[in-house]
């Protein structure tokens, strides 16, 4: 296989393009995540900008490249082994949960969207299934209540390296910004827009749109989304943060620079427990996996010159229909971790 590295027969996801191991870098001695990827259904584009951006990336909450390697039917890309999952499965697991925990969270995924920005590079892909931990201690609730995790940036697939790669309608329904889905000029803007979103979920335990892809879609560009009785007891900065984050017009978004100094992160903190929101959190993640497919779905949108959207109606997982209507509609494109 490689001398660098040993694979193990531990699976630790799936997707349609591959399949996700434990493995070991017999170098370093670490235990990594080796990603097997089927060379007939993987997108080389997107596989070499993915490597591309991690070999040039070294921060702590991004998650760490290893190598790459590949044989006659896959490619094997070996990164860091996130031990502690992804990270809406530990809020809704934790015993404790307040805004200031929410809070903390999102400023290590601002900091890193900062370090990104400053190297020209966007994500374009935020969204909780691409935010996983580095390690949760076992009993940490017991021995730790304040505990929070490392938080690790994975999945650059779809990352823009500005000037360098070309602008493309890709992302996730209700995390995608307005003006990728408008096909508007965007550098690193859509990431703020993402992280609101997400701040927005952490915060609520809910998306700000519904509905099916479609209306979803329709409620970003529209501008249509609301705080509900969620927010009740959530602080007032953190709500101008969300606004701020999801102002449709993204020239007027703050850097991620900028909102580093925003006022949610200078003030007092909020220890308000939001054991609503794990409930409702607990029951998103429940229904996303009965959609099947709906976490690793990929938007490919052709808009027409009054800019309506053309919608292909398909099966997430039939990836032939994918193809077939990939310039129509969504793109089946499962994300494996």
């Amino acid at each position: 296989m490689n001398s660098n590295f040993t694979l193990t027969e531990t699976v630790l996801g799936k997707g349609a393009y591959g399949t996700v191991y434990k493995g070991k870098n017999n170098i370093t001695n670490e235990e990594v995540a080796i990603k097997a990827l089927v060379k007939s259904k993987c997108d080389p584009i997107s596989l070499t900008k993915e490597i591309s951006v991690l070999q040039n990336c070294s921060h702590e909450n991004i998650i760490k490249f290893h190598g790459f390697f590949e044989s006659k039917t896959h490619f094997y890309l070996c990164t860091e082994l996130a031990l502690g999952g992804q990270l809406f499965d530990h809020i809704v697991n934790r015993k404790r949960y307040s805004e200031n925990d929410a809070r903390s969270i999102i400023k290590q995924v601002l900091a890193t969207l900062v370090y990104l920005h400053s190297k020209g590079i966007a994500h374009l892909d935020l969204k909780p299934e691409n935010l996983l931990l580095k390690q949760v201690p076992k009993n940490y609730d017991k021995e730790n209540a304040k505990f929070l995790p490392c938080v690790k940036v994975a999945d650059f697939g779809t990352a823009l390296i500005v000037g360098k790669t070309k602008l493309a309608c890709e992302g996730t329904p209700g995390y995608i910004a307005p003006e990728v889905l408008q096909r508007r000029t965007y550098t690193t803007e859509p990431d703020i827009y993402a992280l609101g979103v997400i701040a927005y979920v952490m915060l609520s335990g809910q998306m700000p749109f519904g509905g099916n892809y479609q209306q979803m879609v329709q409620q970003q560009i529209g501008n249509q989304w609301a705080f509900t009785k969620e927010f009740d007891n959530i602080s007032k900065p953190a709500l101008e943060f969300i606004t701020s984050c999801m102002q449709l017009n993204h020239k007027k978004r703050p850097t991620a620079k900028q909102l580093m100094k925003h006022k949610w992160f200078t003030g007092a903190e909020v220890n308000i427990e939001l054991t609503g929101t794990q409930e409702n959190l607990r029951e998103h993640l429940a229904k996303l996996k009965l959609k099947a497919g709906f976490q690793a779905i990929k938007i490919g949108i052709a808009l027409s010159v009054e800019s309506q959207i053309n919608w292909a109606e398909i099966e997430p997982n039939n990836t032939q229909q994918t193809k077939k209507k990939r310039f129509l509609g969504f793109r089946g494109c499962m994300d494996i971790k």
